[in-house]
C-alpha cells in the first residue's frame, strides 16, 4: 500500500505536464507559428503586444544556434559568460546550505535531541515534508506577484536565520520539540524561495543556444553539492556535533546571502528576449 499511495502523484504530475502548452520558442522552430501566437496571447499580460513578441523569437530563432561544449568554453561575450557562470552558482548555492541534511537525516537529528519513540520520529520526519509541501504551494503563489529576486532574498536571510537558531538550540538543549519547530521553520524559508525558485530564474536567464548546456551544467553543480552535503553530514556530526554541522551551514548561508543579494537579477514580467537585451546593455 505505501508503494501503491507513491504512483499517485506521478500520475498527477504527467495529466498537469499534459494540459501544458508548448512553448512558443520550440513552436516556431517546429514551423507553427500561429500556435505560437495563441500561446503568447494565452501567456503574456495584457499590455504586452504579442505579434510583436513573436516577430522577435522569430528573429532570435533565426540567429541562434546550439551551442557545442566547445563554444561553451570560449563564449565571446560577458553576458553570455555571466548568465552560465550565474545558473552553476544558483544550483550550488541551493543545495550548499544543508537542505538535503535536513531532508535525509531528519530521524537521525531529532533521534540525537532525545526523541526516542519511532511513532514520534515519524511524525517529526512527516511535519517537516509538510512544511516543506506548503512552502512550495506559497511559493507558486506569490512568485508572480512578489517577484524572483525577492522571494530569493527573503528565503536566504530566513533559511540563515533559522540555521543559526537550530546551531543554539541544539548547542543549549536536547529539546525535541524546539528542534522539530526550527527544522520545520528551516524547511519552510527555504521551500518558499531558495527551493523552487532557484529552477524558475535558471531557465528564464538563459537564451535559447546556452538552455540546454548551462542548464545541464547547473543541474550537475545542483546534484554534486546535494551529493557532498548529505554523504558528509554523518562525518560532519560525529566531528562537530549537530551544532557544529548546522553552524557550518549556516556559516555558508551567509556568504550565499552576498550572492543573491549583489548578483541575482529580477526576472519577472520580462520576455526571454528582453532579459537578455538588459544583460547585454548591463542594466540586469
Amino acid at each position: 500500500i505505501m508503494l501503491g499511495i507513491s504512483l499517485f502523484p506521478p500520475i498527477f504530475i504527467l495529466v498537469c505536464i499534459m494540459a501544458l502548452p508548448e512553448s512558443p520558442r520550440w513552436l516556431v522552430l517546429a514551423r507553427k507559428n500561429e500556435k505560437a501566437l495563441l500561446v503568447l496571447k494565452q501567456t503574456l499580460p495584457p499590455e504586452a503586444d504579442p505579434s510583436a513578441v513573436l516577430d522577435k523569437i522569430i528573429l532570435n530563432t533565426q540567429e541562434d544556434s546550439e551551442a557545442s561544449w566547445e563554444e561553451m568554453l570560449h563564449l565571446p561575450d560577458w553576458p553570455s559568460k555571466r548568465v552560465v557562470l550565474l545558473t552553476i552558482a544558483l544550483g550550488f548555492w541551493q543545495q550548499a546550505t544543508g537542505s538535503e541534511a535536513v531532508v535525509y537525516y531528519t530521524p537521525v537529528v531529532l533521534r540525537d535531541a532525545g526523541m526516542g519513540s519511532s511513532s514520534m520520529l515519524l511524525l517529526g520526519t512527516t511535519l517537516v515534508g509538510i512544511a516543506k509541501l506548503l512552502g512550495e504551494v506559497v511559493c507558486a503563489y506569490l512568485v508572480e506577484g512578489v517577484g524572483r529576486r525577492r522571494l530569493l532574498n527573503l528565503s536566504s536571510v530566513l533559511v540563515t536565520v533559522s540555521l543559526v537558531a537550530i546551531s543554539i538550540t541544539f548547542a543549549l538543549s536536547k529539546n525535541a520539540y524546539a528542534n522539530i519547530f526550527l527544522l520545520c521553520n528551516y524547511m519552510w524559508w527555504f521551500s518558499i524561495g531558495l527551493g523552487p525558485v532557484t529552477w524558475v530564474c535558471m531557465s528564464e536567464l538563459l537564451p535559447t543556444r546556452l538552455k540546454a548546456k548551462s542548464m545541464s551544467l547547473g543541474v550537475f553543480a545542483n546534484r554534486l553539492t546535494s551529493g557532498i552535503c548529505a554523504l558528509s553530514f554523518l562525518s560532519l556530526q560525529e566531528a562537530a556535533g549537530l551544532s557544529g554541522a548546522y553552524g557550518l551551514y549556516a556559516c555558508i548561508s551567509v556568504i550565499a546571502l552576498g550572492f543573491y543579494f549583489k548578483a541575482v537579477p529580477e526576472t519577472r514580467g520580462k520576455t526571454l528576449e528582453e532579459i537578455q537585451d538588459a544583460l547585454a546593455a548591463g542594466h540586469l
